[in-house]
């Protein structure tokens, strides 16, 4: 991998990384899932009670539950840092680092090119 190369993916995380955290305390949405998630997590937290199952998932013909450990692993960031904005933070600082796997993949079923081309798209589709 060249110096150009190298700069233009770390370009590309920055830019990703600003996206998505541009604003990021007005544009996330505390309705739905995200509002269920957080609070069953910030009870899990408050409480420390037991959660045996998580949400139930529709998109199969019976339908099943989704185990609890998302649920746990929000509770514990809330508990150690008692915010939400952190929590969700986490997980989009995370998303944006993904835009070193989009290069790996494209570089590693075509070519460099094609991995720094969806390296560039993933980071400007915050």
């Amino acid at each position: 991998m060249s110096k150009i190369d190298k700069l233009l993916l770390l370009l590309f995380v920055v830019v990703g990384i600003v996206l998505r955290f541009y604003r990021f305390d007005a544009a996330i949405g505390w309705w739905g899932d995200a509002a269920r998630d957080y609070l069953v997590s910030y009870h899990l937290a408050e409480f420390n009670e037991a959660l045996m199952v998580g949400h139930f998932a529709t998109g199969i013909s019976n339908g099943f539950y989704h185990p609890p450990y998302y649920y746990y692993f929000i509770s514990f960031l809330i508990r150690i840092f008692e915010s939400p904005l952190f929590a969700t933070g986490f997980f989009t600082f995370f998303h944006s680092l993904s835009t070193l796997a989009m290069y790996g993949i494209g570089k590693e079923l075509y070519d460099k090119r094609v991995g720094l081309l969806s390296a560039g798209l993933f980071s400007i589709s915050a």
